[in-house]
């Protein structure tokens, strides 16, 4: 080892874990003064998920890729934060109750004094509403932060004006409600210049008791990005006007079918109307019920003229998606390559045909429920569909993977796959469908992270 260059030592270095990278300190004075190279602590990501004590690396380490901490911190005292010498590039805080939250302020400060802060994740913000209040004057003041991701749970007091400084932000997401309005209009006006994704989606399944309506000022806000790419929000009013952001590819929008929130969505169908170059789309209903089912969005995204979407995600929450007024769009969405759907896969698969979906390659269906995976594979409506779309991949993640002998279809005592499906036992795990050759060109990469089955017609 005494042959070896300090760089060489170093690299070997970034793959020990930390308790032995520190030890390297108490073995000679060269490992001891690598041991505290920024090259072996720069890339590392330092969590509390055990909340184990992290104030030896907070007072040694010179800087750090990721710090998780939540405060008030388990086993650290309070003042090793703000007195750490260890920069941060990104800091997650989750705080809770006011002596949290001014740790965190603390925090933040002194990792902004250390200038390699730039990202900034601060979740679950609990505590009174004064203490939230001077947080947030505090975050709106930050110079040179590229990225800002908050929750708060406490409402700010009034309506308050926030001074931001020169804009260096590229993404921001916060939870938007009518008292985080002011706050959230004061980021995206100072930082107009440099915001390329937005994201102000609400806690969905959480709702507000009697939510003071939104104002049309945020949409306003939004439209006035020059170099907006990527925006997630609710049906906010005056939505339509984001159609003006031809920069705009990435667009995920919350609709909800009660009364308040039916004129917002009368909105976002006008958006997607006026809206050609979206690349990509994502509808997430909300309390969608028999009196708001007509409220969908994919027959406006499919009236733009030319529609440019080539991925279409859609998520009913509770309730079943209406699949008649997709169906009928689907010609007309010409460019459609990717449809993500949780949906009941039959009468979806039915209207896949290459006259209706002519660039379509990847179907996702989420779950599929009260089936046998193994029997559906070989069902009608697979083979069909796979054998007037060679082109086609479908994916699913099986609840029954496989029946026992003799208690489903009888494509489940078949000698194929079905052992492969049996083993996939793991929540979550995916199956992918496909019916061409393997030696052909694919536009799909079948990874790993999936089961491929090919499908025999």
């Amino acid at each position: 080892m005494e042959q070896l260059p300090d760089d060489v030592l170093v690299m070997a270095m970034q793959f020990l874990d930390v308790p032995d990278l520190l030890a390297c300190r108490l073995v000679c004075k060269r490992l001891g003064v690598l041991a505290l190279h920024r090259d072996a602590w720069r890339h590392r990501r330092l969590g509390d998920a055990r909340r184990e004590c992290v104030c030896p690396v907070l007072r040694l380490a010179p800087c750090l890729a990721v710090l998780r901490v939540s405060l008030p911190p388990a086993r650290c005292p309070a003042e090793a934060f703000p007195a750490s010498k260890c920069a941060v590039t990104e800091l997650k805080i989750s705080a809770q109750y006011d002596s949290g939250v001014y740790q965190a302020e603390a925090l933040i400060r002194r990792q902004e004094q250390l200038g390699r802060l730039q990202r900034l994740d601060l979740s679950e913000m609990f505590a009174d509403s004064e203490t939230v209040f001077v947080l947030l004057e505090n975050l709106a003041a930050m110079r040179g932060l590229e990225s800002l991701a908050l929750s708060i749970l406490t409402k700010p007091p009034g309506i308050v004006s926030y001074s931001v400084p020169a804009p260096s932000l590229r993404e921001f997401r916060c939870n938007l409600r009518a008292d985080l309005a002011t706050f959230v209009d004061s980021i995206l006006a100072g930082h107009a210049a440099t915001l390329r994704a937005v994201h102000l989606l609400p806690r969905v399944g959480r709702p507000i008791p009697n939510p003071r309506p939104l104002e049309s000022r945020t949409a306003a806000r939004l439209a006035a990005l020059p170099n907006l790419c990527e925006l997630s929000c609710d049906s906010l009013p005056g939505i339509e006007a984001v159609a003006a952001c031809e920069s705009l590819r990435e667009l995920a929008i919350v609709v909800r079918t009660h009364e308040q929130q039916t004129a917002a969505a009368e909105g976002a169908a006008e958006l997607f109307r006026r809206s050609g170059h979206l690349r990509r789309v994502e509808l997430v209903y909300v309390d969608l019920d028999d009196a708001g089912a007509d409220v969908v969005l994919a027959p406006a995204l499919a009236a733009c003229g030319r529609s440019g979407v080539e991925t279409l995600v859609i998520k009913p929450w509770a309730r079943p998606f209406p699949l008649r007024p997709l169906v009928s769009a689907l010609p007309r969405l010409r460019a459609l390559r990717h449809l993500q759907l949780d949906v009941q896969p039959a009468a979806l698969l039915h209207a896949i045909r290459p006259a209706t979906a002519p660039a379509l390659r990847t179907v996702d269906l989420g779950a599929l429920r009260s089936v046998c995976a193994h029997a559906w594979i070989h069902g009608k409506a697979v083979r069909a569909v796979m054998a007037a779309n060679p082109a086609l991949h479908i994916r699913f993640a099986p609840v029954k993977a496989y029946c026992a002998r003799n208690s489903c279809a009888s494509a489940c005592v078949l000698r194929c796959h079905g052992q492969e499906l049996r083993d996939l036992a793991t929540p979550g795990a995916q199956v992918g469908l496909y019916s061409h050759d393997p030696d052909d060109r694919c536009s799909r990469t079948h990874a790993t992270d999936c089961l491929w089955i090919r499908v025999p017609l």
